[in-house]
């Protein structure tokens, strides 16, 4: 299997620029809520990023 290549993946696309604030979210506070307008890149970035992460267990839960 591949790993998830964020740099490629994500490259041009804005939402890569939060992921950082997504997964310190994560860690201090269990939770977070994504909000953004359609075509940054959520859905795309948001799911693996997280399911990859150190440190994070849990879920990802994504609705449209």
């Amino acid at each position: 299997m591949t790993p998830f290549d964020l740099d490629r993946i994500g490259h041009g696309l804005p939402f890569a620029a939060a992921l950082p604030a997504l997964r310190d979210a994560l860690a201090t506070r269990g939770t977070a809520v994504v909000q953004a307008p359609p075509g940054t890149g959520k859905t795309t970035l948001a799911p693996p990023a997280i399911a990859s992460a150190d440190g994070i267990a849990g879920r990802v839960v994504v609705t449209q």
